[in-house]
């Protein structure tokens, strides 16, 4: 069993000595274009994240201020329900593509303040 064991890391070994120099630069190169790629991914998240998080809070107030106008106001449940369905599609799961995420979290933000301004008959200044 023993001389199995050793026979078997004599082979791997020479094997892995049999590896050319272009083979292990292509190797070097692979794996330090992974780990570029990773830090990119992981930056890309960290940059966009509080931007998703931020945004399902202000899509959620908006939500929640068209609400009570649903019974009142004829145009405010499509509204209502576009933005309810934002935060379903957007808000309840973790993304996949967060920068698509954070912009479709922004569409739907600029949807609902102007139905919601649309509805209550205010300006973006406040009056």
């Amino acid at each position: 069993m023993r001389r199995l064991i050793v026979g078997i890391i004599a082979i791997t070994s020479l094997g892995l000595a049999g590896c050319s120099t272009t083979q292990l630069e292509k190797l070097q190169t692979y794996a330090a274009n992974y780990q570029a790629a990773v830090i990119s991914i992981n930056a890309s998240i960290a940059a966009s994240a509080p931007l998703v998080a931020k945004g399902c809070g202000d899509l959620q107030t908006l939500t929640m201020l068209i609400a009570p106008l649903v019974p009142q106001n004829a145009k405010a449940p499509q509204y209502f329900s576009a933005a309810n369905g934002a935060l379903n599609a957007y808000c309840q799961a973790i993304p996949n593509d967060v920068n698509g995420t954070a912009a479709a979290i922004a569409k739907a933000i600029a949807a609902a303040r102007s139905g919601y301004y649309n509805v209550t008959g205010r300006t973006v200044g406040g009056a």
